[in-house]
C-alpha cells in the first residue's frame, strides 16, 4: 500500500463514520431538522430580546448552530441521490439527455462501451470521494472554531 493509498483509506474510514446513521424512515431530511431542533430556544429568545429581527436570528444564531446537521444532510440525500437506480430506471426511465443518470449511464456503458462505463465509474467515484474530502475540511474547520 503507497503512502496516498493509505492516506485515502483513513480519509474514506473517518468520512465513513461521520455519516455512518441511517435514519429509520430512510429520510436524510430528519438531519436537517434535527439540527434546527438541537438549537436552544433560549439562545434565540436571547437575540430577540436584544433587538435581533427573526432574519437576523435566524442567520446569526440558528444557521450557524444548525450547519453541522444540514451539511450531513445534504451530503446524505447527495449520495442517496447518486445511488438511485432503480426508482429511476423503474419509474423516469433511461433517455439519455432527459432523465439518465449516471449510474444508468454506467449500467448502460457495460452493455455498449465498457470503456465509457470504466470512465463514468471513476468520475463518479472521484466526484464522490472529492465531496466526502471537502466535508471533512469543513467538519474539522467548524471543530477547531469552536
Amino acid at each position: 500500500m503507497t503512502p496516498a493509498t493509505g492516506a485515502m483509506n483513513a480519509t474514506l474510514q473517518e468520512s465513513s463514520q461521520i455519516f455512518s446513521h441511517q435514519n429509520p424512515d430512510g429520510s436524510d431530511v430528519f438531519d436537517a431538522i434535527g439540527g434546527f431542533a438541537a438549537v436552544e430556544d433560549e439562545l434565540e429568545q436571547a437575540a430577540a430580546i436584544d433587538g435581533a429581527s427573526r432574519w437576523q436570528v435566524f442567520r446569526l444564531i440558528t444557521l450557524p448552530l444548525a450547519s453541522t446537521a444540514l451539511l450531513s444532510g445534504t451530503v446524505l440525500a447527495w449520495a442517496r441521490a447518486m445511488g438511485e437506480f432503480g426508482a429511476t430506471i423503474i419509474f423516469a426511465g433511461n433517455f439519455p439527455g432527459r432523465t439518465q443518470t449516471m449510474p444508468l449511464a454506467i449500467y448502460l456503458g457495460f452493455e455498449l462501451d465498457l470503456n465509457v462505463a470504466l470512465t463514468l465509474s471513476v468520475i463518479l467515484i472521484g466526484g464522490s470521494f472529492l465531496v466526502l474530502v471537502l466535508v471533512k475540511l469543513l467538519l474539522g474547520r467548524e471543530k477547531s472554531d469552536a
